[in-house]
């Protein structure tokens, strides 16, 4: 018995659909040409090709991204699409300021990269990239701490930039953080209290920073925290005797966190 006529065409329809589909994942699934990718073109490497751009070509739902070490000056309203990005590499460039739309749409990233760029500050929004765990905004220009970090941050690197200041409650909202590095600043003190709250820290470093220590009434917080403290102190070795004889240097610390 022969189908009727429709049905043919019906099902030619679904097939051409199905070849469609098909072929359309396959030129999605295409590697920018200067760059190289793995995992189902879902792992792509596009560092030193002196890229000021984002390539063409890129699949909707990558999981790691590599621009660092080219010259982007300004990513605003680049990397929206890519919201199943869990790394994002973008050190060793340009960039003067956090592309603004990142924060609202990269809900995903686990690890962000943005040290050894321009940035002298960094806006943060609430109730944002909140699977993000490790943060590396070491070698830029910040004078201050970014201020609404993300909340389940567990590492946070502002090493070699120009901090001189803390807000008081910068720290209240961080209750995961375990590693925090801020040696090579410009810190010669911390306010009171402002560590207090960081119950999970495991190791802080605040060596290579012209500490007061000749001023007690200005450092007498940071003292006391770092004796009562369990984390690991690296860079602050306390001596025996008067404050004033405290020797403050930098031993042993990670170059990069990412």
């Amino acid at each position: 018995m022969q189908r009727p006529l429709h049905y043919l065409f019906l099902n030619e329809a679904l097939l051409e659909i199905v070849l469609v589909l098909w072929l359309g994942s396959r030129v999605l699934a295409v590697c920018p040409s200067m760059c190289s990718c793995s995992h189902s073109h879902r792992e792509v490497d596009c560092s030193w090709r002196g890229l000021r751009l984002l390539p063409d070509g890129l699949q909707h739902n990558l999981r790691s991204l590599n621009l660092s070490h080219n010259r982007f000056q300004n990513l605003d309203g680049q990397l929206t699409a890519y919201t199943h990005l869990r790394i994002l590499d973008l050190s060793h460039n340009r960039l003067n300021q956090l592309p603004v739309d990142l924060p609202l749409y990269q809900w995903n990233l686990r690890m962000l990269d943005l040290s050894h760029n321009k940035l002298e500050r960094a806006t943060f929004i609430n109730n944002t990239l909140i699977k993000l765990c490790t943060l590396n905004l070491s070698h830029n220009h910040f004078w201050t701490l970014p201020t609404n970090l993300p909340i389940n941050l567990e590492t946070i690197d502002l090493s070699h930039n120009l901090l001189v200041k803390v807000l008081p409650d910068s720290l209240d909202r961080l209750p995961r953080l375990t590693h925090f590095y801020l040696h090579a600043n410009r810190f010669t003190t911390l306010p009171f209290g402002v560590l207090d709250k960081t119950t999970s820290l495991r190791v802080i470093t605040l060596g290579d920073n012209p500490w007061a220590c000749h001023l007690y009434a200005d450092t007498a917080y940071l003292v006391s925290w770092t004796q009562r403290t369990s984390a690991r102190v690296l860079g602050c070795t306390l001596g025996s005797g008067e404050f004033g004889g405290q020797v403050w240097a930098l031993s042993h610390v990670p170059r990069r966190v990412l």
